[in-house]
């Protein structure tokens, strides 16, 4: 009956202490006994597809994952392997593709990242970084990362580019380089 009393004791007094600790330090108790992740998923998709149509009933983009992980703390849903394809009827069509991408539930931004690729069918523009933010509504990409822009004579390369998606033209930012190779040698 003794060790029990001891154990019992050992375990209050720890206890105490533990709470003396937290509270001299200012840390929440909510923050200490949370077990749930804020960045853990609630819905697992496969082979997500989402359309937005104009006001006129038109498809105007579609984004496509091969998973899509809903993050309801964070109001994300994370991508793997993203597709964004946004066109006006035949025209203005623009193919953009990521490793990794984030869709905000709260608005109308998607973010790509890692081995992105900008490609604009119309003109066979093709666009290569690291990271691109989209504002679907607006229809606008930018990026302030360094770009590079193939061509039939070669390469561009700038620290940064703002495509308008309406319009097709696709605006370099700062420090733009061109490199021209000859193919008729």
């Amino acid at each position: 009956m003794s060790i029990k009393i001891s154990h019992a004791l050992i375990v209050l007094f720890s206890t105490i202490f533990m709470l003396i600790y937290l509270s001299d330090k200012e840390i929440p108790l909510e923050n200490v006994f949370k077990t749930e992740n804020k960045f853990a998923a609630k819905t697992y998709l496969h082979d997500f597809s989402s359309y937005r149509y104009n006001e006129l009933g038109k498809l105007q983009e579609i984004v496509n994952a091969e998973i899509a992980l809903d993050i309801p703390k964070s109001k994300e849903i994370q991508l793997m392997n993203p597709h964004i394809y946004t066109h006006d009827g035949n025209k203005n069509t623009w193919i953009a593709s990521a490793d990794l991408g984030v869709m905000r539930k709260d608005s109308s931004l998607v973010t790509l990242k890692k081995n992105v690729q900008v490609i604009n069918k119309n003109t066979q523009s093709k666009v290569e970084t690291s990271e691109v933010n989209f504002d679907l509504i607006e229809r606008i990409a930018k990026t302030n990362k360094e770009v590079v822009m193939s061509h039939n004579d070669g390469y561009t390369v700038a620290g940064g580019m703002k495509a308008d998606l309406t319009t097709s033209t696709l605006e370099l930012r700062a420090q733009v380089k061109t490199i021209y190779s000859n193919t008729n040698e």
